[in-house]
């Protein structure tokens, strides 16, 4: 009966302890998605990324509206009686593969924007990343949050316990 009372005894002074643990943790949240939308540095990375895919568009766009000419051009010719059905056949297979460089192409600009927006944007949200570790440990949070999708940004180093953990499983 002694040992029962003080298996409860130690039980409830853990679990005060461990609530006054949790208590004590200093916790915050911020919308991270806001945050980076309302940096000057993402918004001028944004225009010139605009800029840059519009430009690509445009040739892209020239280079699509020529192709279409083209086909109708050598069509009116073919039912103009202008073109053997050898040549008609020379031309449209010519016309093809230029389709499929068109769309090798555009496949080709969209993945250089990806690259360059990941170049660009990447930087600022590491910044943006430290300048939120550097906040939560110059003022003594221990987890901030992004409210928007729940995922945690920061946490002390020393609450990890990811190491010990594999440990103890591994033995």
């Amino acid at each position: 009966m002694m040992k029962l009372t003080l298996r409860l005894v130690l039980a409830c002074l853990f679990m005060t302890m461990s609530q006054s643990n949790i208590v004590a943790q200093k916790v915050g949240h911020i919308n991270y998605g806001n945050l980076l939308e309302s940096l000057p540095q993402i918004k001028a990375a944004e225009e010139a990324l605009n800029s840059y895919q519009d430009s690509l568009a445009a040739d892209l766009e020239a280079r699509v509206k020529a192709h279409q000419t083209r086909i109708a051009d050598n069509q009116k010719r073919f039912q103009a009686g202008e073109l053997s059905k050898t040549e008609a056949e020379a031309i449209n297979r010519s016309l093809n593969e230029e389709k499929t460089k068109l769309l090798e192409d555009q496949k080709k600009a969209e993945a250089t924007i990806l690259i360059r927006r990941q170049q660009k944007i990447q930087p600022i949200v590491v910044a943006a990343n430290e300048a939120i570790a550097k906040y939560a440990k110059e003022n003594g949070y221990d987890f901030i949050f992004d409210e928007s999708s729940s995922i945690l940004l920061y946490d002390r180093p020393s609450d990890d316990l990811t190491e010990t953990i594999l440990k103890l499983v591994a033995e």
